[in-house]
């Protein structure tokens, strides 16, 4: 695995300087989201994080790390859901 092959890991901000996101375990994932870490796992492995990586791909049971990006964006994905339900 190559962390500088990920979309996220080549951002930059405004003066040009190359940033790094803010990542999440997934417990802090899930803690943002008010789910439990089954559910986060079940979302990583099913796509819902599409930037998610393990911070040794070799290793079976090795954590994974969330972008706040790919957070973000399922926060609005999943209130555009709400929203649209309660209609």
């Amino acid at each position: 695995f190559d962390i500088s092959q990920c979309r996220w890991y080549t951002l930059h901000n405004l003066k040009g300087e190359r940033i790094m996101p803010t990542l999440y375990s997934v417990k802090e994932a899930a803690e943002r989201l008010g789910v439990g870490t089954t559910t986060v796992n079940r979302w990583v492995k099913l796509g819902e994080f599409p930037n998610a990586y393990k911070l040794n791909p070799r290793a079976k049971n090795s954590p994974f790390r969330i972008p706040e990006e790919d957070i973000v964006a399922f926060e609005e994905e999943r209130q555009q859901y709400l929203t649209r339900a309660a209609e």
